[in-house]
Formats: C-alpha cells, sequence, structure tokens
C-alpha cells in the first residue's frame, strides 16, 4: 500500500466517524427536543431546561454537517483509490525500462493527486 493510499484510507475513516458522530448527536439531541413535553414529568425532567440548547446545537450540527459534503468527499476517495489503483496496475504491465511509460504514469498520479485535494478540501 502507497503512502497516499493510506493517507486517503485514513481520512475516509475520519471523515467517516466524524460523520457517524454528528448524525448520532443531532438523532438523540432531536428526540430529546421534540419529548420536551413529556420529559417534565419523567426522571430526565432535568433535560427540559436543555431543550433551547439543544434546539441550537441541532441546528448548529445540521448545518455542519451540509457544510462538509460527507457523501461528496467520500465519492471524490473512491475515485482517487481507484485512479492509484489502476496507476499500480499500468505500473505492473510497463516494462521497468520505459521510462516515458513510467513518467507518463507519474504525472498522472500528480494530476490525480492534485484534483483530490481540489475535491476533499
Amino acid at each position: 500500500m502507497t503512502a497516499a493510499e493510506r493517507k486517503v484510507r485514513f481520512y475516509v475513516k475520519l471523515e467517516g466517524v466524524a460523520s457517524l458522530l454528528i448524525r448520532l448527536l443531532v438523532i438523540v439531541f432531536s428526540c430529546v427536543v421534540a419529548a420536551q413535553k413529556n420529559l417534565k414529568d419523567s426522571p430526565l425532567d432535568f433535560l427540559a431546561s436543555w431543550v433551547p440548547v439543544l434546539a441550537l446545537t441541532v441546528a448548529i450540527l445540521t448545518g455542519l454537517d451540509t457544510w462538509r459534503k460527507p457523501r461528496e468527499k467520500w465519492k471524490a476517495h473512491q475515485r482517487f483509490l481507484t485512479k492509484i489503483w489502476d496507476l499500480k496496475s499500468d505500473m505492473a504491465l510497463c516494462s521497468h525500462d520505459d521510462l516515458k511509460e513510467l513518467e507518463r504514469i507519474g504525472k498522472e498520479f500528480q494530476k490525480a493527486e492534485k484534483v483530490h485535494q481540489a475535491e476533499t478540501i
């Protein structure tokens, strides 16, 4: 596995965990906000006083999740990994004496890396 592949895999995992955590918090906080009237007569009545803060947090986290565009980033990571695998296949099939082909593969990798960075940052 190349350093570029390891880097992409790390960021895919990081993005996945962040997206999962944000969505989980949005769901839990939304449930508390929706159940605010029922919470007043329950053992969790202390949560009723937190409803305005939780509602604001839900709005902020929803906006953050929308702004981050996790689906588009995931697709960009997958396109880059596919390109890396294609280039590795090309490299395995070409002769190591064919400097022009190796240079072409290197340039394609650099181009793919720039596109990937532009799509994920």
